[in-house]
């Protein structure tokens, strides 16, 4: 995300259509590190990777770190578990500066042809619609 120049719209960032003059750019140097990429071409990136090589991930981890992120769609068994203490999901919207909304599996499993959820937000709808469009194509049954 970057910074919108037109401030008579509501939105603060905007999402730039031509990334060849794009900045920062992966490995630029940042206050605290370097810019990396945590999704390409709308697929999930290999957690164990992005952070350090591999390692558990618990919701303190998330707390401490504080990613400069949004939205995070996490594919993996259970973070959405709301009933368990310090459930991860609830680590990236509830105890930090930037996580907005988080789609998460509450059971064994996670999301599956994400690319239809995120084609949809691509597309302008919001994340219910989005996932409802997915549940949708998922499952087209009445």
């Amino acid at each position: 995300m970057y910074e919108n120049k037109n401030w008579s719209t509501r939105l603060s960032f905007d999402y730039l259509g031509n990334e060849s003059m794009v900045t920062p750019v992966e490995g630029d140097p940042t206050a605290v590190g370097e810019w990396k990429r945590a999704v390409g071409c709308g697929y999930p990136f290999d957690v164990g990777g992005f952070f350090d090589k591999g390692d558990w991930v618990f919701s303190e981890t998330i707390q401490e770190i504080d990613p400069p992120v949004l939205f995070y769609n996490l594919f993996s068994c259970g973070p959405g578990r709301f009933t368990d203490e310090n459930y991860l999901a609830g680590s990236y919207i509830f105890n930090t500066t930037y996580g907005l909304a988080v789609v998460a599996s509450s059971k064994s499993g996670s999301m599956l042809n994400f690319e239809d959820f995120t084609e949809s937000i691509g597309n302008g709808l919001s994340i219910g619609e989005a996932f409802l469009t997915w549940f949708n194509k998922q499952a087209p049954f009445q």
